[in-house]
């Protein structure tokens, strides 16, 4: 049908005895045929053509009212309908506008949408959920090691722990996997060593080198500067993922780590990260299947080795984020080889003064009083109990409106307030305590499982001045501490004291 009516037209258009009009209306009739419509106006106003499909369009309430002098608009009808309009004018005079019904595509990129909030969202409160109760095992977990235990129960409890940090792990990949599909993963980018990085990265693997029997090298260029400007959080996280690997793959032989100059572009320096092993190997056709979210060589190993089929897809992202990208090489039964390259600028040696601010003797802290705001009493009771043994003053509110009153009693230096609470939430009992007249600020900081960059920056827009996601280490609760609470002797008399 559609076919012969274009030949009709191609047949009056190249007919020298066809007038204008014929012409026209042949067109009009192949448009309508194509579901196309299409309204062509003189100079003067008067409606030269105008096909089935566009005088349809044109009837209905409102349209032709929200028509304007743009090329293109979108056009929500009151029938549920959206419909494009096109319009151009011709070197004689006329207007030309095309009416398209692009609804199907429109509802399309809707359903697409609502399944990537839905997606989203899901990850977030899973993530929520799991982080809650793993922040009271791994809390629990530094709390029992400075009490009387045997050999056997040592060897217990660092199997618990490991076991929660890996379980953390496979959580924040999920949740960074969930963040780069939606395109939220923004690079902090900040001073750092490259030395320090690999060491870091060589620590958190070194006992399964030993326990393994595998060698483990570093080898880094010499002409590399030592210092850029990066995010080593990512930077860290992508390399490990590749060390990991390598180590878990590999029953013999070693691990070697390389960092060298692939080039120089401007003021920045591309460097190229490479983990090379002497493992199982992957063969051509596992390899087409590697750097997929949930892909591993062969769902076996999944059994076999273990893993979420995750690392290498985050590696690839965020390799591309940092303006790099990733490769691999492998021979079955020899080995592989994997890397990544990311775009650095080399900057001059820094001070590191967030290292010199963990490391702070907390003990400097003493005596601080610090509220613990959350309906979780499991971790509020593990929280209060870290810093009780770290010599501070814990007391607990276990819903937001105590944590309000005792808050705005006066006597605290130092808030750490849950999300999510039932009756009323962190956010809102942060606003409500902002919003009273107070005789000193007291820094409210979020202790919460919501660990998004937006659950952060809805902390900080209602008043809060920190974030610290659960489940958190030692590290990061004394690092923060040390942030917010000035040293003992230096603080300033509160209304109770």
């Amino acid at each position: 049908m559609v076919a012969a009516w274009l030949a009709r037209a191609a047949r009056a258009l190249g007919d020298p005895g066809a007038s204008r009009d014929e012409t026209l209306q042949v067109l009009a009739e192949s448009l309508d045929a194509l579901g196309q419509g299409i309204c062509v106006t003189g100079p003067d106003g008067h409606i030269r053509l105008c096909n089935r499909q566009a005088q349809e369009l044109r009837d209905l309430p409102g349209v032709a009212d929200g028509l304007g002098a743009s090329d293109r608009q979108a056009l929500h009808v009151p029938d549920g309908r959206h419909i494009e309009v096109l319009t151009r004018t011709t070197p004689s005079g006329d207007t030309v506008r095309t009416w398209t019904d692009i609804t199907p595509y429109v509802l399309a990129r809707q359903e697409a949408e609502a399944a990537s909030r839905a997606k989203s969202e899901f990850v977030a409160t899973m993530s929520h959920e799991i982080r809650t109760p793993l922040n009271a095992i791994i809390g629990h977990g530094y709390l029992m090691q400075d009490t009387p235990l045997s050999n056997e129960q040592q060897e217990w409890l660092g199997a618990m722990q490991t076991a929660g940090l890996h379980l953390h792990d496979v959580i924040n990949q999920i949740l960074d996997l969930a963040r780069m599909e939606s395109g939220k993963v923004d690079l902090q980018v900040a001073a750092f060593e490259l030395a320090a990085l690999l060491q870091q990265v060589s620590a958190v693997v070194a006992d399964q080198c030993v326990a393994k029997g595998l060698r483990y090298s570093v080898t880094v260029d010499p002409s590399l500067p030592t210092w850029f400007m990066g995010d080593v959080v990512r930077l860290r996280q992508a390399l490990l993922n590749f060390v990991n690997n390598a180590v878990k793959f590999t029953r013999q032989g070693g691990v070697a780590v390389s960092v060298s100059r692939r080039s120089t572009e401007g003021g920045d320096v591309v460097l190229r990260f490479e983990v090379r092993d002497t493992g199982i190997g992957i063969t051509p056709e596992q390899q087409a299947r590697l750097f997929r979210p949930f892909e591993q060589a062969d769902g076996s190993l999944t059994r076999k080795y273990g893993g979420t089929g995750l690392g290498l897809a985050i590696t690839k992202k965020l390799a591309e984020n940092m303006g790099g990208e990733t490769g691999l090489s492998s021979t079955p039964g020899q080995g592989s080889t994997f890397w990544f390259t990311a775009r650095l600028k080399p900057t001059a040696r820094q001070k590191d003064e967030a290292a010199a601010a963990a490391v702070e003797n907390i003990r400097a802290r003493a005596g601080a009083r610090v509220l613990v705001v959350d309906d979780n009493r499991t971790n509020a009771d593990m929280v209060a109990a870290l810093l009780r043994r770290a010599g501070m003053q814990a007391e607990i509110a276990n819903d937001g409106a105590s944590g309000i009153d005792k808050t705005l009693s006066g006597g605290f230096d130092l808030v750490l307030m849950d999300m999510q609470m039932p009756d009323m939430d962190g956010l809102e009992a942060t606003r409500r305590i902002r919003a009273q007249p107070a005789p000193r600020f007291v820094p409210i900081v979020a202790m919460t499982a919501n660990a998004l960059a937006s659950d952060r920056e809805r902390c900080l827009e209602a008043g809060m001045s920190d974030h610290l996601a659960k489940p958190f280490g030692l590290t990061d609760l004394w690092s923060l501490l040390a942030r917010w609470l000035p040293p003992t002797g230096t603080r300033a008399p509160s209304a109770a004291g």
